[in-house]
């Protein structure tokens, strides 16, 4: 055998114990995996736990999915719900303010006619004081023309009376005047005679500026004839003879002359003057 036999014979001797130590590693670590894999702790059973867990993961993926998905619904539906909200309330806040605006405005034409109003409050103050004055002396006016217009009526029914009886005195002198004028002729006496006796009575009413004495016609007197009144020692005035009937005699006192009050009772004296 050459020496090149005997490097050969050696390397298959080398490789020999280097295949064996390869099947030897081989063969114990395909023992050790056959353990791993099939031993009460192997890859095995892990696989099966796995693929358990796996399964019961993908049951709490698939509900936490489905709950997921329910509460994107629902939020998706709360968001559309606060869109449609947002919306509504963006609406509003236009209408607010354009309700704002028109407050505003009208809220400027109420300040202004209210300040207008003002004004014209104290105009119509003014007006209503001078008014109330106005009322006031209308009303004094009122009561100063309504006592006159009392005092006038007053007057007016007296000279109403007075007429009246003046009228029948009137038709009472006539007639007198006539049986008067009679009694002349028959005596031959004329109507223009005059008489020089004191003639006296009193006054029996006082009417205003008017006095009616108890001393008429068959006294003498006739219009024209004034009378001296006193009370007493006390002389009081003159009144002059308007009408006579032929127990009474009707006179005006003579403001001029009057020195007192004249009132019933009082004593009248005169002398007949033709």
């Amino acid at each position: 055998m050459n020496y090149i036999g005997k490097i050969l014979v050696g390397l298959i001797l080398v490789m020999s114990l280097v295949f064996m130590s390869f099947a030897i590693a081989v063969w114990s670590v395909n023992r050790n995996y056959y353990e791993a894999i099939k031993g009460p702790n192997g890859w095995s059973q892990k696989l099966t736990q796995a693929r358990a867990e796996k399964q019961q993961l993908t049951q709490e993926k698939e509900e936490l999915l489905k709950q997921l998905n329910a509460e994107t619904a629902a939020k998706r539906a709360a968001v559309a719900r606060l869109e449609s909200e947002v919306a509504g309330l963006q609406r509003q806040n236009r209408d607010l303010s354009g309700r704002q605006a028109e407050l505003a405005d009208a809220t400027t034409r109420a300040v202004t006619a209210m300040q207008s109003m003002q004004q014209n409050l104290a105009k119509f103050r003014d007006e209503v004081l001078a008014l109330r004055d106005s009322i006031r002396e209308t009303q004094v006016d009122r009561d100063d023309q309504f006592r006159r217009f009392v005092d006038l009526t007053d007057e007016l029914h007296q000279s109403s009376g007075m007429l009246e009886r003046l009228k029948e005195t009137q038709l009472q002198l006539v007639a007198q005047n006539a049986r008067m004028k009679g009694v002349l002729e028959s005596q031959n006496l004329d109507e223009f005679a005059s008489y020089s006796e004191t003639v006296e009575g009193q006054i029996a009413v006082v009417r205003s500026n008017l006095v009616e004495v108890t001393i008429g016609g068959d006294d003498g007197l006739k219009t024209g004839d004034t009378l001296e009144v006193y009370r007493g020692s006390n002389y009081l005035g003159r009144v002059r003879v308007l009408q006579t009937d032929p127990d009474t005699a009707v006179c005006e006192i003579v403001k001029g002359l009057q020195q007192g009050y004249i009132q019933r009772g009082d004593n009248v004296t005169t002398r007949l003057k033709i």
